[in-house]
């Protein structure tokens, strides 16, 4: 399950999140438009992200920071609901402390992505670029 953020971070909490989000800034190709938007995304341990696709509002790349722990990910056409907290798909990765995933192409807009129930306290952010429909522009 998900959690928002229920509580303000910490001085400490803020200075490492600042950091880590500069440092995956700083790590995205320059030819791609920088992103709009972030969701942070809390997880404690046995805390699981049902499978599904990426928003279609995003424009792709999309980037997602993980922090605390390593996790799980699962991605498929058809990820399946293999036990109580696990899912069976196509590629299994575990996805290192600290690292950046890079979601584009079939990654993104075809294949589903889930996260099995987590062994450890997990923080997760998304970062993506909202487009912007002339709909909105005319608010």
């Amino acid at each position: 399950m998900t959690l928002p953020l229920a509580l303000p971070p910490t001085d400490s909490q803020r200075l490492a999140l600042r950091r880590a989000l500069h440092k995956a800034r700083s790590s995205l190709p320059n030819h791609n438009p920088q992103p709009n938007s972030a969701v942070m995304e809390i997880f404690k341990p046995g805390d699981m992200l049902a499978p599904a696709i990426a928003h279609h509002d995003a424009e792709r790349p999309l980037y997602v920071l993980s922090l605390e722990s390593a996790h799980p990910l699962v991605l498929g056409q058809k990820v399946r609901a293999a036990q109580a907290g696990g899912f069976e798909a196509d590629m299994h990765i575990e996805v290192p402390r600290r690292s950046l995933t890079v979601l584009r192409g079939n990654a993104a807009d075809v294949a589903k992505h889930a996260v099995p129930s987590v062994r450890r306290s997990l923080v997760r952010v998304t970062l993506r670029r909202i487009r912007v429909s002339s709909e909105q522009m005319s608010e």
